[in-house]
């Protein structure tokens, strides 16, 4: 279709390795249907990690991390997808519930979103409300 008008909403998760919820993250992976054992695994790589910081060349005490994925973990891309996907799914059931307007390219395509990493396009068709 030619001459549609629209807009993109981009969005860029700042830090959005620091900002993922342990908690979340298990449930996630419960609702996927992971069993118990690996959610277990993949939990105690994820949060039971101590850090300890060097303060004027003085190493202080261990401490464990609250929430966030590291970088340089070789879970976290993987863990990160997934709660993309997530999101991915919320914009498409809002398409589906009519509740989002979007770009048409031919007779059975639709363009909803792209996502890349910590960045997000959402497309939306214009429309007066």
């Amino acid at each position: 279709m030619k001459k549609q008008k629209g807009m993109i909403l981009k969005v860029d998760l700042s830090k959005a390795f620091d900002r993922a919820n342990y908690l979340y993250i298990r449930l996630l992976l419960t609702h996927l249907g992971f069993p118990f054992a690996y959610i277990k695994w993949i939990m105690s790589c994820i949060k039971e990690v101590s850090y300890n910081v060097l303060l004027n060349g003085v190493a202080t005490s261990f401490f464990l991390s609250k929430r966030g994925l590291r970088q340089g973990c070789p879970l976290s891309p993987l863990l990160f997808l997934l709660i993309m996907e997530v999101l991915s799914r919320a914009i498409i059931a809002a398409y589906n519930r009519k509740q989002l307007a979007v770009i048409k390219i031919s007779e059975n395509c639709y363009l909803t979103h792209l996502l890349f990493v910590d960045d997000i396009l959402i497309f939306f068709k214009w429309q007066y409300w």
